[in-house]
């Protein structure tokens, strides 16, 4: 009688689920419990409806990474360009030297052709990865644009007037004074882009901009 009921207890559908729930419980022991239950609920003939898949990782933050260190990378490089025909434009303006003989053409020509360097320097840059940069590229362009034509006007003054006029030759000093002057308020790259604190950063990285003897940060 008793293996007559073993026998039943195995034959039955009830019998059936029962040892198929033991089976999946000792499985779920060593595996994922999620996914060994799932299977079991499949198994068993209670088919809950399918959970959706659980989304894949992204590189979303690869691309991300990419672009900041893309704009380290071009902040230094325009920072350096920037410092670097700022540099180069005071560098050539302390080895002008006023004419011996006091004729101010040949010193009119000198500073205009120091000053279109510096503005095809600063034409030349590529643009700024930040706004800041951008604004303060315009302001030394204009300020060495105005410098250059307050020159190049003073200089076909000059060149209209007798060799002997002296107050010709005054006005051409007083306009070199005036156009060097206001050249000479653009000399601080790493001050004029004080308000970005990204190409604060990269000047701290650009070899150009430790020659201005302006330390980046203060």
């Amino acid at each position: 009688m008793e293996d007559q009921r073993r026998s039943l207890v195995g034959s039955t559908p009830f019998g059936r689920r029962w040892r198929r729930s033991r089976i999946c419980l000792l499985v779920a022991a060593g595996a994922s419990l999620s996914l060994t239950l799932a299977g079991c609920q499949a198994a068993s003939g209670n088919n809950p409806a399918t959970p959706s898949p659980s989304p894949a990782p992204t590189s979303a933050t690869a691309p991300a990474r990419g672009s900041e260190l893309d704009t380290v990378v071009a902040s230094v490089r325009w920072m350096d360009g920037f410092c670097g025909t700022v540099n180069d434009f005071l560098a050539d303006n302390n080895k002008i030297q006023p004419p011996p003989d006091a004729d101010f053409r040949q010193l009119l020509d000198e500073y205009a052709a120091i000053l279109d360097k510096a503005v095809a320097g600063l034409n030349a840059l590529p643009p700024a990865p930040v706004p800041a940069g951008e604004a303060a590229k315009k302001t030394y362009l204009e300020k060495y644009t105005s410098a250059r034509n307050k020159v190049t006007s003073a200089k076909t003054q000059l060149d209209g007037a007798a060799d002997d006029d002296i107050a010709a030759h005054e006005r051409a000093s007083d306009a070199f004074v005036a156009a060097q002057d206001e050249a000479l308020t653009a000399l601080d790259p790493v001050g004029a882009i004080g308000n970005s604190p990204e190409l604060i950063a990269a000047a701290g990285s650009a070899p150009r901009c430790s020659e201005t003897g302006v330390t980046p940060g203060r």
